[in-house]
């Protein structure tokens, strides 16, 4: 399969190892992600003696990850936000660098943001549905129009939420050999898509361990999507609304997105393990 980062994006993280110190601040910005720093030997010739620097610390403890396993392209890209994030506080700081990094990652299909960013759960999302392009095509849009609606336009973020579920359950309905009916409306879809991934509430194994409390939280999840529909009729942008509602903020953007990513990424992910 192939990778889902480029050289040049390596490279752009392991530029701002210049600027940052290994075993105080990349250390441990790996092992928050799971990954494990690995030091690039020392070696000699020519009279001279190299000794490496940080940034070629990174690029031996990034180079050799499997750049075509999602989860592993998750993690470094939660490390790439991470060190940009030290590097941007670090005196003298050169926004150059940080200008490479987010085009090298940009054209690889990716933004760089801080953790906690509803931006940072999109860039995750995404990874999980890159390795089948050619059925993950909708699914993929939906977040980049997500994406950009985030900033500044809370009813819009709201509507393509709503898409992001609709097209997320038409991908699993597709992936499971199930029919997709366009005729459905979001609440069928959802009701059908989880039924085929198995994660409806009814579907909940009885001898699993703490049944009763998974039962809850896939009905509450199923709920969010149910919510997410009305407030988008109410609300969002599909309509053709007279007037902006006032009391619709940033925030409200913020959580329709996350709501409906809580959703998608359940659903992939659960359609993706063996």
């Amino acid at each position: 399969m192939a990778r889902l980062l480029s050289d040049a994006t390596l490279d752009a993280v392991s530029d701002l190892g210049t600027r940052v110190r290994f075993n105080e601040d990349v250390k441990p910005a790996l092992a928050s992600v799971g990954l494990i720093a690995q030091r690039q030997g020392a070696s000699s010739g020519d009279g001279y003696f190299y000794v490496p620097s940080t940034a070629s610390h990174i690029a031996k403890s990034l180079k050799g990850l499997d750049l075509s396993d999602a989860t592993v392209v998750s993690r470094v890209l939660r490390f790439a936000a991470r060190i940009a994030e030290v590097y941007a506080a670090t005196p003298g700081v050169d926004r150059r660098r940080l200008v490479r990094l987010r085009n090298a990652l940009a054209d690889d299909g990716y933004s760089l943001q801080v953790a906690g960013d509803p931006v940072a759960a999109i860039t995750d999302l995404w990874v999980k549905a890159s390795p089948d392009l050619a059925d993950s095509a909708a699914v993929r849009a939906e977040l980049i129009r997500l994406e950009r609606a985030l900033p500044d336009d809370p009813v819009a973020a709201i509507g393509r939420a709503k898409n992001l579920v609709e097209a997320t359950a038409k991908l699993v309905l597709q992936r499971t050999g199930e029919t997709v009916d366009d005729n459905d409306d979001m609440p069928a879809l959802v009701h059908k898509a989880s039924m085929a991934a198995g994660i409806h509430p009814s579907q909940a194994t009885p001898s699993t361990q703490h049944r009763e409390q998974f039962l809850r939280i896939l009905g509450n999840l199923k709920a969010i999507t149910q919510s997410l529909a009305e407030i988008r009729n109410r609300v969002g942008d599909g309509h053709g609304s007279a007037t902006v509602p006032a009391d619709v903020t940033v925030a409200h953007g913020h959580l329709a997105a996350r709501s409906a990513i809580a959703w998608a990424a359940f659903a992939l992910d659960t359609i993706a393990a063996p």
